[in-house]
């Protein structure tokens, strides 16, 4: 194995070897400083739904950008190799702090304004995806050298580093209530599949199989991440390079890809939905015929009613004799012909009372015409 390696080595030109390795010692160069404003700039801009509870926001977005180096350090738990990031100076709190303040709560929004224009936000990003793609770099080198021979420590420790930040945000945004789509553990992306893709890259590369040197293959994957983060900025496309080696390792392993499993849910809900509503307005189409029948007048007198009632009531030795619809349209046009003939009667009534009224009032109206004529005969008599 070795030796097959060693000539395989031998194979890749030496000049590849150094431009890559020279690409690896640039990236390094950079101040760390101003990489690391850069990336809180960028860092701040998350969950803006979020800003009117600060705390909240403060520490989401601080984890989101710095949660894959805090999680591996508390993993290896040895501050001596891997520091917490906000133990490990007081410039990066306060960088942190200050960027954070500036973009989120800065009068009318002048820095979050700024860092929308393109090549602000290029800067900004690439500075993000540096120090993703060097933590990860650190992290496998890390793993190989406190643990040597246990191929599962630095595979695990990159891939963390490159998107322990995704997670926990993620679930802090699932505890808010703000998530905005599935989680990255739900249905694996770009964040987690490149960071996979990355450590593999540079563990099978610079320590399996040493094909390259250690500097030339942690360059060749920092320079692939950082062509990356500069492409999709531009083009505004996602590019993402990883879904066709995802899509051929859930071929060839037979494990369902999470994103196919959620369009066959939402396919068969949806046509669960289309048949229930196709079937509703058959049956809002169909008539009901049991409700007219019920609905004819019965040809029963109004004065046999409550009879009626007795005799639409089934015995208790056989219940289905008659229909419970058919019962209760019997029972109501009953309750409606008492209820007709109450209004007839009242109706009859007050006519009668009435008519009583107005002859009493013509009673005493011819009383007191006879009572003047008494009265005016006695004065004659008495003149």
């Amino acid at each position: 194995m070795a030796t097959a390696s060693s000539s395989v080595a031998q194979l890749i030109p030496w000049e590849l070897s150094h431009t890559l390795s020279s690409s690896y010692e640039f990236w390094q160069s950079l101040p760390f400083s101003y990489v690391f404003i850069g990336h809180c700039l960028f860092c701040a801009l998350a969950a803006p739904e979020l800003r009117d509870r600060f705390l909240v926001h403060y520490m989401l977005t601080f984890l989101w950008g710095n949660g894959g180096g805090i999680t591996t350090a508390l993993l290896l738990m040895a501050p001596q190799y891997a520091k917490l990031a906000f133990f490990a100076s007081n410039e990066i709190m306060a960088s942190w702090t200050v960027c954070w303040w500036l973009v989120n709560y800065f009068p009318g929004d002048v820095f979050r304004n700024l860092l929308k224009r393109w090549y602000i936000k290029v800067f900004a990003k690439s500075c993000t995806a540096l120090l993703r793609a060097l933590l990860i770099v650190q992290r496998v080198d890390l793993g190989c050298k406190l643990y040597p021979g246990v191929a599962a420590a630095p595979l695990l420790l990159g891939t963390l580093a490159g998107c322990g930040g995704r997670l926990i945000a993620d679930a802090m945004l699932y505890g808010w209530q703000a998530m905005p789509g599935s989680a990255e553990l739900t249905s694996p992306g770009f964040v987690s599949r490149s960071a996979a893709m990355a450590a593999v890259t540079y563990h099978v590369l610079g320590h399996v199989l040493q094909l390259l040197p250690l500097s030339a293959a942690a360059g060749l994957v920092v320079t692939a991440l950082m062509l990356h983060s500069f492409a999709t900025e531009i083009t505004g496309r996602p590019l993402d390079f990883t879904a066709p080696v995802a899509d051929l390792l859930h071929i060839l392993t037979r494990v369902p890809s999470p994103s196919t499993l959620a369009t066959v849910v939402a396919t068969s809900s949806q046509k669960a939905v289309t048949d229930a509503s196709t079937k509703s307005r058959a049956q809002a189409k169909t008539p009901n015929k049991t409700p007219e029948k019920a609905a004819t007048p019965s040809k029963t007198p109004p004065t046999k009613t409550k009879q009626s009632k007795v005799g639409a009531s089934p015995s208790k030795g056989d219940t289905s004799a008659v229909p419970a619809d058919n019962i209760a349209a019997s029972v109501g046009l009953a309750e409606q012909q008492e209820n007709n003939s109450s209004k007839a009667g009242s109706a009859a009534a007050d006519k009668k009372t009435k008519a009583n009224l107005v002859q009493t009032a013509a009673d005493a109206d011819g009383s007191l015409a006879i009572t003047r004529q008494r009265r005016s005969t006695r004065r004659l008599t008495a003149a």
